[in-house]
């Protein structure tokens, strides 16, 4: 069976949350993209500048993927920093300046007078972005294909409390109550589980206590860390796995 909704790019087989992983699929291949053509583009740069760079993960993201692949290299990232010193250097400059400080902050103000509030991470919104396009999609599955859609979710991992929350701010979510009691419930089922499991694994970590631990015991601290904060991924993902659209979920086989 065809998909109705090419778009939605989760792959619910994977561990963990599939937004987080198709975030960071997405950013890795921003940061290539960026690398590989848009170092010279002036309005990026322009940006890029504004923002002071990236944050510092993403940052730190930037460089790896930079010395994982060698069509771009990190002489890209090179040269997008070399101009993101100049703040910085003059911050710097002006706390070694004599003087009485207010001297000091009347020309610290007036150059950032001319350089305002530096927007957020470029990469950042990129992946806010991503997230809440795939959550668009995949809840218009849910609500146009809910027999084939609601299984597949159900025997995936599901979501991070981050992503769930900007799930439950789509605007097709307060259009549809009955979505809304559908994500809170399978939530709270994944949540309850996660508590019985953490509850157990603590249990069994006493020294009078000879059952073994079962594997949703033993996965439910690392589990707890991500379902609150969102998946981290030691690995770079973007070119080391084939990522495609999704086939329908009647086409796909159950997550293990």
């Amino acid at each position: 069976m065809r998909s109705s909704h090419p778009y939605v790019s989760l792959d619910f087989e994977k561990k963990g949350c599939s937004v987080c992983r198709i975030a960071r699929i997405r950013a890795e291949n921003w940061v290539w993209h960026i690398l590989y053509e848009c170092t010279g583009d002036p309005e990026v740069r322009d940006r890029f500048d504004r923002s002071l760079g990236l944050c510092g993960p993403h940052a730190h993201l930037m460089l790896r993927v930079a010395k994982r692949h060698p069509s771009v290299g990190i002489g890209g990232v090179a040269r997008m920093y070399e101009s993101v010193l100049a703040p910085v250097q003059f911050e710097v400059e002006a706390h070694g300046r004599t003087g009485s400080s207010t001297e000091l902050w009347k020309g610290m103000g007036a150059w950032f007078r001319h350089h305002p509030t530096p927007p957020s991470c470029m990469l950042c919104t990129e992946s806010i972005d991503t997230a809440r396009g795939q959550l668009y999609f995949l809840l218009q599955a849910l609500r146009e294909e809910p027999d084939a859609w609601k299984l597949a979710f159900e025997h995936s991992d599901g979501l991070c409390v981050p992503h769930i929350k900007l799930a439950l701010n789509d605007t097709q979510v307060y259009a549809d109550p009955s979505l809304r009691a559908y994500l809170v419930s399978d939530q709270r089922r994944r949540m309850n589980r996660l508590a019985e499991n953490l509850a157990g694994f603590l249990h069994k970590q006493s020294y009078n206590a000879y059952e073994p631990i079962a594997p949703g015991e033993a996965a439910a601290t690392e589990e707890a860390i991500w379902r609150l904060n969102g998946m981290e991924f030691p690995e770079l993902l973007w070119r080391e796995e084939p990522y495609l659209h999704v086939a329908h979920p009647s086409q796909q086989g159950r997550p293990q």
